[in-house]
């Protein structure tokens, strides 16, 4: 009777329904991703798969530099004003170019600094770089744009399952090599980018009105480091190993990142849902339907996620058997980035809460005291340890962050994110 009945509230509550719909896309385009990611170990090789994953892994920690920080304040800015549709689709024309420019410097210094210290053996690191930075930034704007626009299903279809499909896809029919694998996901970015386009415009209406420029510069700043070490936390582990292990196969960190990250898409469904309606709530100072909201968004995350976890702790040797012979011997790596993602789902939505309701710089706070711990950790750990030692740098990262934001959001807004009843 007591599932009966969370099916009935979840068939008619427009919240649960719209994150189940979402769950389902992210839990498909995770697949995707998963299926890609093995595609690629299997057919490029341990060690020409490790240089992609290094590639992605800093791009994607590098998108943070070159958006500006800009993607979590369109997103919030795009929510606030979608009734002046023109003075909108003005900042994210204008962040998109800057974005264009900003990675064509980063790719230029990182070209000076691959040269004095050899980041990547690839001889087309850098060229894969310059095609990949460009789009991979326009898509995370284009599609914070369009979350924030409350096309949140159609975001995920275009930066996941499309994305997901194209680089498959090309897999499958013409790449077998370190740089066309590189142009495939570039060229997925591109598509997803074209397919925001079109809905913005369709969209958003030709009304204007005034831009609080200062408001905005201030989130920024205050985003541009948290996104940077966001994105990096989520990528130390390989990029860490790329620069400080003597091992050269760490498509063993790739693989169970990916599977850990499939336990998340509930917690990125749920934020996807959640992050227009917190910054609305939260503006109109109404506490009480904020705390509804993520108690609701908690119940959600606890019930999908938490066997999910404990079914891969108990079954990590199967599952990585599956995958590769060799890689059930390092079955600790994947237990251990589970733990981390189990704080991450028990704690739940703190990172959104603390960027949409005007904590930016707190988070940032937070954040870069976790950094200065995960890059002692790692280079303590990593060399002597590798894929096991980059996997306790991750997870005791995760962590740090969560625990201190945790008690930060009960303290100071007064809000529970374990209250799930």
């Amino acid at each position: 009777m007591s599932h009966m009945r969370f099916l009935n509230k979840v068939m008619h509550d427009a919240f649960y329904r719209q994150t189940v719909v979402v769950f389902l896309i992210k839990v498909f385009s995770s697949l995707l991703g998963f299926s890609t990611t093995i595609f690629l170990v299997k057919n490029l090789g341990g060690e020409t798969s490790s240089d992609y994953f290094f590639l992605i892994a800093l791009s994607s920690v590098l998108t943070a530099l070159s958006t500006f920080g800009a993607p979590e304040a369109i997103l919030k800015f795009t929510a606030i004003n979608k009734s002046v549709g023109k003075l909108v689709k003005s900042v994210v024309k204008n962040a998109c170019f800057l974005s264009v420019v900003f990675s064509f410097v980063i790719t230029f210094i990182l070209f000076v600094v691959n040269r004095a210290i050899d980041l990547s053996d690839e001889k087309l690191f850098i060229l894969s770089m310059v095609v990949v930075l460009p789009l991979s930034s326009i898509t995370l704007l284009l599609s914070s744009a369009l979350q924030g626009a409350g096309r949140i299903i159609l975001a995920m279809i275009a930066t996941g399952v499309v994305q997901n499909i194209i680089l498959l896809s090309s897999l499958t029919l013409f790449v077998s090599s370190y740089f066309e694998a590189a142009c495939a996901f570039a060229l997925g970015n591109l598509l997803a980018s074209l397919i925001a386009i079109y809905y913005l415009n369709k969209d958003l209406n030709d009304e204007n009105g005034n831009f609080d420029n200062r408001s905005f510069k201030s989130t920024c700043k205050s985003m541009l480091v948290s996104q940077s070490v966001v994105q990096y936390n989520n990528h130390a582990g390989i990029l860490l190993l790329g620069i400080l292990w003597a091992g050269k196969d760490i498509s063993i960190m790739a693989v169970s990142l990916k599977l850990t990250t499939m336990l998340s898409f509930i917690i990125i469904a749920v934020n996807r849902v959640l992050a227009p309606q917190i910054a609305i709530t939260y503006k109109n100072g109404d506490l009480i339907a904020l705390q509804h909201l993520i108690s609701k968004s908690s119940r959600l995350m606890w019930v999908l996620c938490i066997p999910a976890v404990f079914f891969i702790m108990a079954f990590s040797k199967q599952i990585l058997m599956m995958i590769d012979e060799s890689y059930p011997s390092q079955y600790l790596v994947l237990i251990i980035l589970v733990v981390g993602q189990l704080v991450n789902v028990i704690t739940g939505n703190i990172g959104l809460l603390l960027s949409m309701t005007g904590h930016e710089k707190i988070q940032k706070n937070i954040l870069l005291c976790a950094l200065s711990i995960s890059l002692i950790l790692g280079y303590f750990l990593i060399p002597s340890y590798g894929p096991l030692g980059a996997a306790i740098m991750t997870t005791g990262t995760v962590i740090i962050v969560n625990i201190s934001s945790y008690f930060y959001v009960l303290i100071k807004l007064k809000l529970n994110t374990l209250k799930v009843l």
